[in-house]
């Protein structure tokens, strides 16, 4: 039933040309004002369509709340919830989204869900194929996970090798890198624009590849860090020098021979071949 059905079937009296000119500072309709927001949702939340008499507050109607100095304009959904309009920013739902507040804003929850990268599938070129009787020679340089399409029956199929086997593809073989959404978490996501079902467009999270700058830039932060720590290990070891020893130090014609910790009897012994080969 529509506004026009519900109308009470009796003469307006305000239905003249004419405006309200006010005489004080009062709402024309004083259901619509509230001094705290938590007050607005209460009423809000008894809500009915438009021309219930179970209400005196109905779904679109507008309210302000004045609080604090600040006064916010309200709509009321059809829900019997509040929706602030005015110069705030609005979540749509698709990136952005209000926290139980009601208020604040936060980045919409993607749930741990992310679209995961795939490199390209190596695939064997040709249609001549037969499967299961009549499929590429199984050899050194074809490798699991290899892809190729085969005739199996009356339809083209995709088959990949597993186990050194070839057996009908789960899923199509893909000539290009493809993302796959996929369940779960991981480190290193970047959020990027995509297209949905419905054609609109929202943020998701991908899985960097290799071959894209945000991938190349993990990379090299991650090999940064590998070779932080393994500076960190290079500066932590103790360098280990012999100190030259007055006591230890023997000479030759040609050469000086530093020794350091030496056992008593050993540098004697040392020492006696040292002169006696001076004297010869």
């Amino acid at each position: 039933m529509g506004l026009e059905d519900r109308r009470i079937p009796i003469t307006n009296l305000l239905n003249l040309s004419v405006s309200f000119n006010r005489t004080s500072a009062f709402p024309i309709d004083a259901r619509s004002f509230f001094s705290s927001l938590a007050d607005a949702k209460a009423a809000a939340s008894t809500a009915k369509e438009v021309g219930s008499d179970e209400s005196v507050y109905y779904y679109g109607m507008p309210i302000t709340v004045f609080s604090e100095g600040v006064a916010s304009m309200y709509i009321i959904q059809g829900d019997g919830s509040l929706r602030l309009c005015g110069t705030s920013v609005l979540p749509d739902g698709k990136s952005l989204e209000f926290k139980t507040d009601g208020e604040t804003l936060q980045m919409k929850n993607f749930g741990k869900e992310y679209y995961a990268f795939h490199d390209k599938d190596t695939i064997i070129e040709g249609e001549d194929w037969v499967y299961p009787t009549d499929m590429p020679v199984i050899s050194d340089e074809i490798e699991d996970g290899t892809y190729c399409h085969a005739h199996n029956g009356s339809i083209m199929s995709w088959c990949v090798l597993e186990n050194r086997i070839w057996v009908l593809a789960p899923r199509d073989g893909h000539p290009t890198p493809w993302y796959e959404l996929t369940e779960g978490w991981k480190a290193g996501l970047e959020p990027k624009v995509t297209s949905n079902e419905g054609g609109e467009f929202v943020i998701a999270w991908y899985e960097p590849s290799s071959t894209t700058i945000e991938g190349l830039s993990s990379i090299v932060e991650g090999l940064s860090g590998e070779v932080s720590a393994l500076s960190e290990r290079v500066a932590s070891v103790e360098q280990k020098t012999l100190t030259p020893d007055n006591s230890t130090i023997f000479k030759t014609n040609t050469n000086v021979i530093y020794v350091n910790e030496i056992e008593t009897s050993k540098v004697k012994g040392l020492n006696d071949t040292l002169s006696w080969k001076d004297y010869m």
